[in-house]
């Protein structure tokens, strides 16, 4: 399974949040694709991490705010010297 996904697709793609929500898998094998490569796993970590606390917040997000998370997050990202890709 070679399919490749950064931090930002897979926050923004449905079936992964409602993977982290239900940790049911519809249509994607998040469990086989985070096996697949050790760099998946730390994606998925900072990504659950990522659409939990949004959804902790108990509103719905704009894609406005989204950005701007995602703004913060590459900046932090940066700034440890983790490779997004």
């Amino acid at each position: 399974m070679k399919r490749k996904f950064t931090l930002y697709d897979l926050i923004q793609n449905t079936d992964f949040v409602q993977w982290v929500r239900t940790g049911k898998e519809e249509s994607f094998s998040w469990n086989e694709w985070i096996t697949h490569d050790p760099e998946n796993k730390k994606k998925v970590r900072i990504a659950k991490s990522i659409v939990l606390s949004i959804e902790s917040q108990d509103e719905k997000i704009s894609s406005e705010k989204l950005t701007t998370i995602w703004k913060v997050i590459e900046d932090e990202m940066k700034d440890d010297s983790m490779d997004l890709e």
